[in-house]
Order: structure tokens, then C-alpha cells, then sequence
């Protein structure tokens, strides 16, 4: 009696330890929604590099992720600028989230917008094709 008592406690503590190992788990991979402290606090993105012949700037606000593009061609030959192949398109987007999982923030609204940015310092934030981006916010710190 004493036998199968003991056995019952260590399989209800082992199963109850495997359960607190996998919430963990299942927390710690999964993506966190970081879209309302990045919209709170308005975070500003600013291209940093211009290897593309784009001056982004990436808008949060409460409802909007906002795509500007400041790009004025410098000369002759950055003009006709309407065939330049870019990443984003201009234009305000809403309803849309921001994810996080490790140093990757992934932006989507609908259909229209999935795009990726990893952290690579502080303020510092770089796009797939190699376009840098900064802020002023210490994102983390929300």
C-alpha cells in the first residue's frame, strides 16, 4: 500500500514538472505581440544606409504602420526612380501587429506587409536585403 502510494506521488510530480517544462517552453519560443508598446510609444524608424535608392522611414501609431520614402534622386542617373525595386510600399497600413521572437520583429498587416527586421544593437535594426534602420526608442526598455 505504502509502495503504490509513493508510485502515485512521484508519477503526479514528474507529470506535474514535464507540464511547468512545457508551458516554459511554449512560452519562451513563441512570438510576443509587442504592437502596442511600439504604437504607445510612436516608434520612428529611419533608414540609416542607402545601398537602395529609398529613404524610408517606418511609422508606429495606434491604428497605422505608416511607410514613408524621402528618396530625392541625387543625379541623372538616379532618376525614373518608379522602377526601383523596394521592399515596402508607401502607403499607411491597418490593421497591423509586431511580433518579436529572439532579435527578429516581424511586421504584417494583411496580405500586404510581412516584413522582418533583426535588432543588431539597441537602436539599431537591419532588413533582409541589408537596409539599416534606427531609432531613438530603446524598444527593449517598453
Amino acid at each position: 500500500m505504502k509502495k503504490t502510494l509513493k508510485n502515485k506521488y512521484i508519477f503526479s510530480l514528474v507529470t506535474s514538472v514535464l507540464a511547468v517544462v512545457i508551458v516554459v517552453l511554449f512560452m519562451t519560443l513563441r512570438s510576443k505581440d509587442v504592437t502596442d508598446s511600439w504604437a504607445e510609444n510612436n516608434v520612428l524608424l529611419s533608414q540609416r544606409n542607402y545601398e537602395i535608392a529609398a529613404s524610408y522611414q517606418l511609422a508606429f501609431t495606434d491604428s497605422t504602420f505608416i511607410v514613408y520614402d524621402r528618396y530625392v534622386p541625387i543625379t541623372s542617373n538616379d532618376a525614373g526612380s518608379e522602377n526601383r525595386d523596394l521592399p515596402l510600399e508607401v502607403g499607411e497600413y491597418s490593421p497591423y501587429t509586431v511580433t518579436k521572437k529572439d532579435d527578429v520583429y516581424t511586421i504584417k498587416s494583411g496580405d500586404a506587409i510581412n516584413y522582418r527586421l533583426t535588432q543588431t544593437a539597441p537602436r539599431i535594426f537591419v532588413d533582409e536585403i541589408g537596409t539599416e534602420y534606427t531609432t531613438d526608442s530603446y524598444v527593449d526598455d517598453f
